[in-house]
């Protein structure tokens, strides 16, 4: 019904995504449990991020940590997502690669030091935002025709049972009453 809403959720969450070490007494190897979900999850959805993590891992330990943590959640959630809604994994996984590469840029454009490297690396930005602006939309678009199917039908539904109004109600009494329905097979 609301597939595309539901994986939306799951991915918008990315921003609030809880930190891999939650709780003060979980062990580094559970981190690094949670780190090798990530980036085989990475690895698996996300390759056109792969190589500049591993540069921004020597350069950048902190923004790096960022990245790890921002995808620690829909990486764990990804099995679920792909049993159920596979399509609509693979629009919201190309999404959240572009939202963390346009991040990747936005860093490497604070790093640039000659004008060039910036106006090469903003060209580069723009493309992406751009093309990310018609992913979400083709997305939008597919959830406004799914939300439209699902109202006509509501509406077919309604329409019926308003139709046989009498017959519901006097069902539902009867089976409060316990009276036998006429009905009835």
């Amino acid at each position: 019904m609301m597939k595309t809403r539901i994986l939306t959720l799951c991915f918008l969450a990315l921003s609030f995504v809880l930190p891999l070490n939650a709780e003060d007494g979980e062990t580094a190897s559970s981190e690094e449990v949670d780190v090798k979900v990530v980036l085989g999850f990475i690895e698996d959805y996300l390759p056109l991020i792969q190589k500049d993590l591993e540069y921004i891992q020597s350069r950048d330990e902190e923004f790096y940590e960022d990245i790890i943590e921002r995808l620690f959640e829909p990486a764990s959630d990804q099995e679920i997502a792909m049993k159920h809604y596979p399509e609509q994994f693979a629009q919201e996984a190309k999404i959240l690669e572009g939202e963390v590469y346009s991040e990747i840029l936005a860093w490497k454009y604070r790093q640039a030091q000659t004008s060039g490297e910036k106006q090469e690396i903003q060209k580069a930005i723009t493309e992406l935002v751009t093309s990310q602006f018609q992913r979400k939309l083709k997305r939008d678009q597919s959830e406004v025709q799914e939300l439209d199917t699902e109202l006509g039908r509501l509406k077919e539904l309604i329409e019926q049972r308003q139709a046989n109004r009498d017959t519901i109600i006097q069902r539902r009494v009867n089976e409060l009453t316990g009276e036998a329905d006429h009905l009835d097979w």
